[in-house]
């Protein structure tokens, strides 16, 4: 059964921005909403992890989305697992700053 890890609201600030590093062994899974995305904003979500505990992050996922979100507002993450570590960032590289609600479940 999952359960919330951690949430928050994060405002965008024009640099990629951790929402979650996590470190447990879990399959990890998240939902951002894209909600408040409008005209002329673009923001690219990714997922790392750490293959070995000496490793280094390496990108594992990438999705950029663009304008307003009407059909799709919540992104939903699909789990994935981590033995050593997982992180979640989230960098808006166009448009206003907007603020983005995010929460991260566990398994």
């Amino acid at each position: 059964m999952p359960t919330v890890d951690s949430s928050d609201t994060t405002t965008a600030d024009g640099t990629e921005q951790t929402l979650a590093a996590l470190t447990a062994n879990k399959y990890y899974s998240a939902h951002v909403s894209l909600a408040n995305m409008a005209a002329g904003d673009t923001t690219v979500l990714r997922v790392y992890i750490k293959v070995l505990t000496t490793s280094s992050y390496a990108l594992y996922w990438e999705e950029t989305y663009n304008n307003a979100q009407t059909d799709q507002e919540i992104i939903f993450i699909a789990a994935q697992p981590s033995v050593w570590a997982w992180k979640l960032t989230l960098e808006q590289t166009a448009g206003t700053n907007r603020n983005y609600e995010w929460q991260v479940y566990k398994v």
